[in-house]
């Protein structure tokens, strides 16, 4: 039995929708939690934002077929 076009589309855009909400709060807590560590730890914390924006740009610029091996 064929899948219709209508089940197609709304199915990505279901996993489109939950893998975009995903990003966001990985991103939000990520961000929540460094600012939680930079209030006991300033340095720590400003070290840790750092990391954390070229640790996304890293990832994204990382082809697929690459493990992700958090360097």
């Amino acid at each position: 039995m064929p899948v219709s076009k209508h089940f197609v589309h709304w199915f990505t855009y279901l996993v489109a929708t939950f893998a975009s909400i995903l990003i966001i709060f990985f991103i939000f807590w990520t961000i929540v939690i460094a600012f939680i560590v930079g209030a006991f730890l300033p340095i720590t914390g400003i070290v840790f934002l750092i990391a954390l924006i070229f640790g996304l740009i890293g990832f994204d610029l990382q082809l697929p077929d690459e493990p992700f091996d958090g360097n």
